[in-house]
């Protein structure tokens, strides 16, 4: 991987581009790290609505494997 096409802090993002990058870090198996390692971004999760939507899933510390899955089975039915 090279960070040189990456985008950036500021750089303007049509809602095709969103898509696109969303649908490709959901298929990433580290979609929270640059190439090198280090993190890019840091999921935010209001613990109130999961535990409304996920009652299984609402637990001191959320199994963020166990939430991806239930969120990419919603997306696929």
């Amino acid at each position: 991987m090279c960070s040189a096409g990456a985008i950036r802090f500021g750089d303007h993002l049509d809602l095709r581009q969103c898509r696109q990058l969303i649908d490709s870090l959901a298929k990433c198996s580290l979609p929270f790290q640059c190439a090198h390692g280090r993190p890019s971004l840091a999921p935010v999760i209001n613990l109130n609505t999961l535990a409304k939507r996920c009652p299984s899933l609402a637990t001191p510390f959320p199994h963020l494997t166990a939430l991806k899955l239930k969120l990419n089975a919603n997306r696929h039915n």
